[in-house]
Protein backbone atom coordinates (compact mmCIF):
# COMPACT_ATOMS: atom_id res chain seq x y z
CA UNK A 1 0.00 0.00 0.00
CA UNK A 2 1.14 3.42 -0.84
CA UNK A 3 0.07 7.00 0.48
CA UNK A 4 1.25 10.36 -0.93
CA UNK A 5 2.19 12.48 1.84
CA UNK A 6 1.78 15.98 2.31
CA UNK A 7 5.52 16.77 0.77
CA UNK A 8 4.40 14.67 -2.00
CA UNK A 9 6.49 11.99 -1.41
CA UNK A 10 5.22 8.40 -2.25
CA UNK A 11 5.13 6.69 1.39
CA UNK A 12 4.75 2.83 0.91
CA UNK A 13 2.58 1.34 3.74
CA UNK A 14 4.32 -2.05 5.15
CA UNK A 15 2.02 -2.23 8.45
CA UNK A 16 -1.18 0.03 8.22
CA UNK A 17 -1.72 -0.47 11.90
CA UNK A 18 1.74 0.13 13.44
CA UNK A 19 1.89 3.09 10.84
CA UNK A 20 -1.58 4.74 12.69
CA UNK A 21 0.11 3.91 15.82
CA UNK A 22 3.28 5.88 14.97
CA UNK A 23 1.30 8.51 13.29
CA UNK A 24 -1.60 9.21 16.19
CA UNK A 25 1.74 9.40 18.72
CA UNK A 26 3.51 12.33 16.77
CA UNK A 27 0.40 14.14 15.61
CA UNK A 28 -0.46 14.43 19.54
CA UNK A 29 2.48 15.99 20.82
CA UNK A 30 1.94 19.19 22.67
CA UNK A 31 3.38 22.34 21.15
CA UNK A 32 3.32 25.61 22.36
CA UNK A 33 2.42 28.91 20.67
CA UNK A 34 5.35 30.01 20.38
CA UNK A 35 6.68 27.11 18.81
CA UNK A 36 8.79 27.21 15.91
CA UNK A 37 7.04 26.76 11.97
CA UNK A 38 9.44 23.68 11.61
CA UNK A 39 7.57 22.40 15.04
CA UNK A 40 3.92 23.37 13.55
CA UNK A 41 4.90 22.27 10.10
CA UNK A 42 5.50 18.63 11.45
CA UNK A 43 2.81 18.48 13.65
CA UNK A 44 0.57 19.35 10.52
CA UNK A 45 2.49 16.77 8.61
CA UNK A 46 1.46 14.13 11.23
CA UNK A 47 -1.96 15.01 11.41
CA UNK A 48 -2.15 14.96 7.81
CA UNK A 49 -0.64 11.63 7.19
CA UNK A 50 -2.88 10.38 10.55
CA UNK A 51 -5.45 11.08 8.62
CA UNK A 52 -4.42 9.75 5.27
CA UNK A 53 -3.92 6.63 6.65
CA UNK A 54 -6.90 6.18 8.42
CA UNK A 55 -9.02 6.70 5.35
CA UNK A 56 -6.41 3.84 3.86
CA UNK A 57 -7.58 1.48 6.36
CA UNK A 58 -11.15 2.36 5.64
CA UNK A 59 -10.92 1.33 2.08
CA UNK A 60 -9.01 -1.49 2.51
Amino acid sequence: MKIIDKDGKSIEITDLEAAIKQAEMFSQYKISEKASAFLKGRQAYWKDMLRKLKQLKEEN
